[in-house]
């Protein structure tokens, strides 16, 4: 599995910052497109190095992970994914 510093890396090679924010950002996009209404039901609370996702209860949190994981769950998917972003759509 890799580690943290890959997908740090990863995101850097594409234009994205790679910290916490920039991981919220990316995550909050792909929800908003994928299940928008999973949005109302988790809170982030980025911070420097840290990534923190709140859910109510294990149901919201098994879709936030089946939502995020096909596009964040391994580095050629992470960096499919960011192939197909433009960093000018993202602030972080």
């Amino acid at each position: 599995m890799a580690g943290l510093e890959e997908y740090y890396v990863l995101f850097q090679n594409y234009g994205f910052g790679g910290t916490a924010e920039s991981w919220v950002e990316h995550i909050e996009t792909i929800i908003e497109e994928h299940q928008p209404e999973l949005l109302e039901e988790l809170e982030f609370e980025p911070g420097g190095l840290t990534f923190v996702a709140y859910a109510p209860n294990q149901a919201v949190a098994d879709q936030f992970l089946a939502c995020v994981l096909p596009f964040f769950g391994t580095l050629p998917r992470l960096q499919k994914y960011l192939s197909q972003t433009d960093p000018g759509d993202f602030f972080t």
